[in-house]
């Protein structure tokens, strides 16, 4: 089986980190990527990113639809409006130069990049976000795909009944044990087994509510109690500042190892204004660690027997109420549990999806 990848981005964590836990996991599978041009990443560090199972790295310009929640506005989406008009100008031909290959399915990493469907080539669409605007573009777009991959119901929601052949698969998640950082006592000013430990990990970017978080932290009474920021973003600067000089904040920065992240904190945060869950509330309980996620109990997207008593749910933009789960679990110190992963039986799964769904060859 021969099979293009194709992602939005080449971030450390995210969308990214799903597909590089599928791609170093495709034995047998012929597999070749294309990143967004403008990425600053070089080849030789994607292919240590993604692993001996990538063949080819093409850099193009690729199409990019704002059109999911979260999405970046103002400056931060200027990039994503070159890219897609570059895509215009250029399409035909990558289009001719990926008909050539003969792939036998063309993944896309996020509904973003529906765009480069073709009714005649065998995409499959990974529908990652929640989409809120140009719904029926979208849909257009997926009913010409061979596939579409949705992580939960959320992504699902916003569809009706759909033609193409579809499926709910969440993502992949292959946790490790790993050791708590050498520096970490330094960097949080104590033992991390001493003191209880949240974190929000991610970009530092106004969608994903690290401003409530922290606003909210700030009004836990107890000392023995830390909030690592983990990511990047320009934001940064700012976020500092609301941080008031409150020591119990740290901010850790980008951490390429991120179990190391996990294997200190007892409690994973998300903090958007509405109802997210995202990779890192299922790194969170896959590595061991318990979550704060924004959510109503109408919202069912969790194994709940496998993580019953994990998930402490604060209604989403409530910022007394997230202070208020928070300083509750802050004098709790967690029982780790042991890492676990899925990623055997989700690649099992997304490969019979695909032949399913392309008319590709079985797997030996």
């Amino acid at each position: 089986m021969k099979i293009l990848f194709v992602t939005h981005s080449v971030k450390v964590g995210g969308a990214e980190r799903s597909l590089r836990e599928l791609v170093r996991n495709l034995d047998g599978v012929t597999c070749d990527l294309v990143v967004p041009r403008w990425t600053r990443r070089t080849e030789a560090e994607i292919r240590r990113m993604f692993g001996p199972s990538v063949r080819r790295v093409e850099r193009a310009w690729i199409p990019f639809d704002l059109c999911y929640r979260g999405r970046p506005t103002g400056f931060r989406s200027i990039h994503w409006y070159v890219g897609t008009l570059m895509w215009r100008l250029g399409r035909r031909v990558t289009q001719a130069r990926i008909a050539r290959e003969g792939y036998d399915a063309i993944h896309l990493n996020s509904v973003t990049l529906h765009g480069m469907i073709r009714v005649d080539l065998p995409f499959i669409v990974h529908v990652r976000e929640i989409v809120d605007i140009h719904h029926d573009r979208v849909a257009r777009s997926l009913s010409n795909a061979h596939g579409v991959i949705f992580i939960d119901g959320a992504t699902r929601g916003p569809f009706g009944p759909l033609t193409t052949p579809s499926i709910v698969l969440n993502n992949p998640f292959a946790m490790r044990a790993a050791p708590v950082p050498v520096d970490a006592a330094a960097r949080i000013r104590a033992d991390p087994a001493d003191v209880t430990v949240f974190a929000i990990i991610g970009l530092l970017i106004p969608e994903k509510g690290v401003d409530r978080v922290i606003r909210a932290f700030r009004r836990v009474r107890h000392p023995d109690a830390r909030l690592l920021v983990v990511g990047r973003g320009r934001d940064r600067g700012r976020l500092e500042r609301l941080a008031g000089g409150d020591e119990r904040i740290v901010f850790w920065g980008e951490d390429p190892e991120i179990e190391r992240v996990y294997a200190m904190t007892d409690y994973v945060i998300r903090g958007e204004a509405e109802f997210a869950v995202g990779r890192t509330i299922y790194e969170g309980l896959y590595a061991g660690s318990e979550v704060v996620v924004p959510a109503r109990p109408e919202d069912e997207v969790f194994d709940r027997e496998r993580f019953a008593g994990r998930i402490h749910p604060y209604t989403p933009g409530d910022e007394d109420a997230l202070a208020a789960v928070l300083d509750h679990l802050a004098v709790r110190k967690i029982i780790r549990q042991p890492p676990m992963s899925n990623v055997d039986d989700y690649v099992e799964r997304f490969l019979a999806f695909v032949q399913e769904s392309t008319g590709s060859p079985a797997m030996a």
